[in-house]
């Protein structure tokens, strides 16, 4: 199936359920009015994301979960959540009600910065100079653009320790146990 609007079409190869809506309709949908902000929203900013991270619905719960639930932020998947709680040095069993303030405005800073940089570059949230790097050297851009994100086994970039994966929100979410110790 397609839905063409002028000159641009969307494949939709498994979609069992499609909904066109008015934007005056979007906040009634049962599930999108669940939706939190949208993290490529310029609107949406980091002091709102810490706000939200401090607040009773979040605190918590693990970042490994929070990260990925829509009702968060809308937007993030499994490969930002492993690089944002990288950057930030959080392990993903960390929880926001053990961070002081300055640490929730860093984690609300990294997550609009690598997904607005993950968009900019089609999926880098490496260092870009980093993956630049690599790249020159004969990565691939799958090697070069992730600094742990499907990377178990081998040497994080910061420290040399081996990147490790456990199993959250149902998907792999890997981390380094040095730099993101709990």
């Amino acid at each position: 199936m397609a839905i063409d609007c002028h000159g641009h079409s969307a494949l939709l190869y498994s979609a069992s359920e499609i909904h066109v809506l008015r934007r005056d309709q979007l906040l009634l949908h049962p599930l999108l009015r669940k939706l939190g902000p949208d993290v490529l929203q310029m609107s949406t900013t980091a002091g709102q994301l810490a706000e939200r991270l401090g607040s009773v619905s979040w605190r918590n719960r693990q970042l490994g979960y929070v990260l990925t639930d829509q009702s968060f932020v809308a937007g993030l998947g499994n490969y930002l959540r492993c690089e944002i709680l990288f950057s930030t040095r959080l392990h993903p069993g960390s929880r926001s009600n053990t961070l002081d303030n300055h640490k929730l405005e860093e984690l609300g800073c990294t997550i609009l910065a690598l997904a607005h940089q993950s968009y900019r570059t089609g999926g880098i949230t490496n260092k870009l100079e980093q993956a630049q790097q690599l790249m020159s050297q004969g990565a691939s851009f799958e090697e070069a653009r992730f600094r742990v994100y499907r990377r178990q086994g081998l040497a994080c970039y910061e420290c040399g320790a081996r990147i490790e994966s456990i199993s959250q929100a149902g998907q792999t979410c890997y981390y380094c146990p040095v730099c993101q110790a709990v």
